[in-house]
């Protein structure tokens, strides 16, 4: 039986290589889309407001400083005691 690990002449080093998600999480794939600017307008604090009542709590401050990335805590229907809105799956 041969066994060949990956080492630094291997084809896995290659730059023609196919792109692997998570081996380096730093390098982004050529021609990947990249966000430029986030429209957090009025419709989308409605979104991740709806089903809170004013006065909103403190701990919601985290949407001023929210990007584009996914985060649970605006969509409804996360499970207790998560789901600060108190209506799993509206």
């Amino acid at each position: 039986m041969l066994l060949a690990l990956g080492g630094p002449g291997s084809a896995a080093s290659d730059e023609t290589s196919q792109f692997i998600a998570g081996v380096e999480p730093y390098r982004r794939p050529a021609g990947a889309p990249v966000l430029r600017e986030l429209d957090r307008g009025p419709e989308w604090y409605e979104r991740a407001l709806r089903g809170i009542s004013q006065p909103y709590p403190a701990s919601l401050r985290f949407l001023e400083d929210q990007g584009a990335w996914y985060t649970p805590f605006i969509h409804p229907g996360m499970t207790a005691p998560y789901d600060i809105r108190g209506a799993p799956c509206r």
